[in-house]
């Protein structure tokens, strides 16, 4: 079985191991359709903090994407910043780290993973 699995940048800050594709891991995922942003699913997500059901899944790594999203103000001169529809790019990366960093040329920020899983 293959499942995307989304991570998001602040799980693996915390309490993430780093990995890389051909790993074998298990991680703790939180089944179901979970949508990530406008047009970017994933069919898990990893969840070091108990935040909803959970189980134990063990799988191999088979892909991994650094996702960046740009973020603008909710309302024109606002302090609250929301997603911008459309705007999540992904990139293929060979290994993931607890720390990922952008270009500062970037008008985007790091979000997180999304991982091809073969259970």
């Amino acid at each position: 079985m293959e499942v995307d699995v989304w991570m998001d940048d602040w799980q693996m800050e915390c309490c993430g191991e780093p990995f890389q594709v051909g790993d074998r891991v298990t991680w703790t995922l939180a089944m179901g359709r979970y949508e990530v942003y406008p047009g970017l699913d994933a069919d898990a997500y990893e969840d070091h903090h108990e935040v909803a059901a959970t189980s134990e899944v063990t799988g191999t790594v088979r892909a991994i994407d650094a996702v960046h999203v740009r973020f603008a103000p909710e309302a024109p001169g606002g302090r609250t910043f929301v997603p911008v529809a459309g705007s999540a790019t992904r990139t293929p990366i060979p290994k993931a780290r607890r720390f990922e960093s952008a270009p500062a040329a970037r008008q985007d920020r790091f979000t997180g993973y999304l991982i091809r899983l073969t259970a």
